[in-house]
């Protein structure tokens, strides 16, 4: 990366034979932030010193293990503190307005300096100076202050409502305290008690006021638990995590006195009671709140960029709760729960570290195209685990690296900086998806577990344990559960990711403007064929649709769509608009000529090291499928993603496919039986998907086998059943092994089955008062298989 560091552009003559692009870049157009290496022989010389630098950044490997993964920490934390450093430009005494950059930027400039201090080598030249806590100090006694109040933001609402979403910077407060606590020379008790005791309130002294001092939102009872704008609202699942997080934190900060501060010991002995957090209302509370993603996943699904605080909160829990009481393990373990759960979640939703499933809040990022744009729990997951493909080095120049947004590298800093590690049998997973066999992948099926009545106008947000019971109400029937399923195939080399189906929440009421009565709703992504390296920089869709394949579903509105057409290594999906097929083509890739079996119409594209020169190699072969278009019907089609290792030329492809699929097979009118080449599975495709109609209406025959391999949605009481999460092995065939990877029914608890590594995690939340734990259990090695990879 070093040759990336050039302060000038070449003149044509000399930059042309100097640099080029990657392998990747004949997938990716130049809108999209090409991958430019530039090599540092270049004549560096005879350039021009007036033209702006380039950008530049590399893909970043993965790690090939998880001791490998462990042994890179430090060298993480250090990359990303290093980008901090540079934010500083020598001005150490710079750290903005608390007002204005306290919630990006302040505060985690002051973590970095401090961490920086301990981190990096006495003479380093980026390291700030040692008296650099004495100058964060001076500025935090300045300005703190409670500028906003915690909660949902209501200020720019169309009737208007208070200035809100403190409890961003309270978590960074958090963070800070905590990391440093017992570290005083680096954060002194006077800023910390200037960090915790800033929010002023007028105070009525005989017929006069006062302005006085306090520590905002404290005490062991329930905070913002609603917020009002006009009526009354149950407040959002991030908001609530993080105030009660904030207020649980600091009541343990005040009685324990970590530090034998006398204003700390005279503000808890002003009323004790009040802030002792054991057996307490916010405790019982709280415990309901940690317990729901085991029961329902989380409600604010894969939400941009909310899932990411709600992450953080647990993060603090599960770092700072204090075991040594019954309620501080408790929390603890409620909160390792949560989080173990989300890794899991993540681990098999991403494909090295990249997501792009469906997203519920909020109503203006429902258009988000890009997979990083506003989601930073890859650089969450991705800074703890070493897994993730964007270039996170400090050199890297230009907008698409990972640490240009300064939110991307602040919730990085700080989950490096927390205690929380994700356990070995779920992070093995984020690397080897395969589970160490060559050729094998997972079949991910997934749906956040939630009705209509759990967000209420005038009501809190319902919780397990708490009443009514909605799950109990789910599982009898009393209830329906509303449909958010989630479909992903992930191997070691690609992942096929279904967008999901947008679903209005209708639990809040019809008369509010859009932007707030459909806040609550689920948004499609499009189905998208994930591919390996830093990719995914979309701005247009010009630029997703030049990289990958993908079906877009309403032309007008994706986030409308029903993206759900995935099974395994096929993906089924519609295009309501006018062109030849309904899935894009990258105009760099090439493809074989047509051939028709029936209404279908069938090409191959060569992504194989065979075809290096016309296409980039990513050792697969993509079968396209095109029907014939029917009256009052969006355009359908598939893509069949075959890995190279089963074939030796192209041919072979067309052999394969033309030995398990005949013209009968596909009538004018459908439906269709396409067989895949394969797993030889028999999938029914209906020739009338859209937004109202399921992509598939039988499996191998089935209608019994769609429900319970893929959802049949006019089956309510099999959408019922349908898993929270469960991650199925399949062997290089792709057929189903047995294997069940990880399996949560939506009773609380989750079972994580590594079989390379013989562990198995078992969490349990069933009980929201008593969560459990079993720890990684060695369950034995599955016996070593000869294709596996070493």
């Amino acid at each position: 990366m070093d040759s990336c560091r050039f302060r000038a552009l070449l003149v044509a003559t000399a930059l042309l034979p100097a640099c080029s692009l990657g392998s990747l870049e004949a997938a990716v157009p130049a809108r999209a932030y090409p991958v430019l290496r530039c090599d540092p022989r270049a004549p560096v010389a005879a350039a021009s010193q007036a033209v702006q630098q380039p950008e530049c950044r590399e893909s970043r490997a993965l790690p090939d293990s998880v001791a490998e993964a462990k042994a890179g920490e430090p060298g993480r934390l250090e990359r990303v503190v290093r980008v901090w450093l540079a934010a500083f430009e020598g001005r150490w005494d710079d750290f903005g307005d608390w007002e204005r950059d306290g919630t990006r930027t302040a505060l985690r400039k002051i973590m970095a300096g401090l961490k920086a201090l301990r981190v990096l080598p006495l003479h380093d030249r980026q390291r700030p100076p040692d008296d650099f806590p004495r100058l964060a100090e001076r500025w935090i006694l300045e300005e703190s202050t409670a500028h906003r109040k915690a909660g949902t933001d209501t200020w720019h609402s169309p009737i208007g409502g208070v200035k809100g979403d403190y409890d961003f910077m309270m978590l960074q407060i958090l963070e800070l305290i905590y990391h440093f606590r017992d570290e005083p020379e680096l954060l002194g008790n006077d800023a910390v008690w200037a960090l915790l005791r800033n929010e002023q309130y007028a105070d009525r002294v005989g017929r006069g006021r006062r302005l006085r001092t306090r520590i905002p939102d404290i005490g062991n009872t329930p905070h913002r638990m609603t917020f009002k704008v006009l009526a009354e609202f149950p407040e959002t699942e991030n908001h609530v995590l993080m105030v009660n997080t904030w207020a649980y934190l600091v009541n343990q900060w005040l009685e324990r006195d970590y530090r034998g501060d006398p204003r700390v010991r005279r503000y808890f002995s002003q009323d004790p009671r009040k802030y002792r957090n054991e057996g307490s209302t916010l405790e019982r509370v709280l415990l309901s709140v940690l317990s729901r993603p085991l029961h329902a996943d989380f409600f604010e699904t894969n939400a941009r960029p909310y899932s990411a605080y709600t992450l953080r909160a647990l993060q603090l829990l599960a770092s700072y709760s204090d075991p040594s009481t019954p309620g501080g393990l408790k929390v603890k373990t409620a909160a390792l729960n949560a989080l173990d759960y989300a890794a899991t979640r993540f681990a098999f939703q991403s494909f090295q570290g990249k997501r792009y499933g469906p997203s519920r809040r909020n109503y203006r990022y429902r258009a988000l195209l890009g997979v990083y744009a506003g989601d930073y729990v890859p650089h969450l997951f991705g800074v703890l685990t070493g897994v993730h493909a964007y270039d996170d080095d400090p050199k890297c120049l230009g907008k698409a690296c990972a640490y240009a947004n300064p939110q991307a590298r602040g919730f990085a800093l700080e989950s490096a900086l927390s205690q929380y590690r994700v356990p070995e049998s779920i992070w093995d997973f984020m690397l080897h998806p395969d589970n160490h066999r060559a050729g094998h992948g997972v079949w991910v099926r997934a749906q956040p577990r939630y009705t209509e009545r759990h967000y209420l106008q005038g009501k809190w947000p319902r919780y397990p344990g708490r009443l009514p019971e909605l799950g109990h109400a789910i599982r009898t029937g009393e209830t329906a559960l509303e449909p958010a399923p989630e479909f992903y195939f992930i191997t070691q080399d690609y992942m096929n990711s279904a967008g999901g189906r947008a679903e209005h929440y209708g639990g809040m009421d019809g008369w509010l403007p859009a932007s707030l009565h459909r806040t609550n709703d689920l948004f499609a992504k499009p189905s998208s064929l994930l591919l390996p390296g830093d990719t995914g920089y979309w701005r247009e869709w010009s630029d997703l649709e030049e990289s990958t394949l993908v079906f877009r579903g309403d032309e007008k509105q994706h986030y409308a769509s029903n993206n759900t057409g995935v099974y395994k290594n096929l993906v089924y999906g519609y295009f309501t608009g006018s062109r030849a097929w309904p899935m894009n083509l990258p105009s760099s890739w090439s493809v074989s000529r047509s051939r028709q079996f029936g209404a279908l119409t069938l090409r191959i594209v060569d992504l194989s090291s065979q075809n290096g020169v016309s296409n980039p190699d990513y050792g697969l072969y993509l079968v396209l499928g095109r029907f014939a278009r029917l009256p009052d019907a969006p355009l359908t089609g598939f893509w069949e993603v075959i890995p190279e290792a089963n074939f030796e030329a192209l041919e072979q492809v067309w052999d394969c496919v033309g030995r398990q699929n005949r013209a009968a097979d596909f009538p004018q009118r459908g439906p269709y039986a396409y067989s895949l080449c394969l797993s030889s599975d028999e999938v029914q495709l209906n020739p009338r998907f859209s937004r109202d109609h399921d992509p598939f209406l039988a499996v191998n025959g089935s209608s019994d086998a769609l429900a319970q391999e893929h959802i049949d949605l006019s089956d309510l009481e099999a959408v019922a059943r349908f898993p929270l999460l469960e991650a199925r092995e399949v062997d290089a065939r792709y057929r189903y092994t047995g294997s069940v990877y990880a399996l949560a029914r939506g009773d609380g608890r989750l079972t994580v089955k590594n079989p390379y590594l013989g562990k198995t995690l078992i969490l349990d939340s069933s009980n929201p008062l008593d969560p459990r734990r079993s720890g990684e259990l060695d369950t034995g090695r599955r016996p070593s298989d000869p294709g596996a990879v070493r």
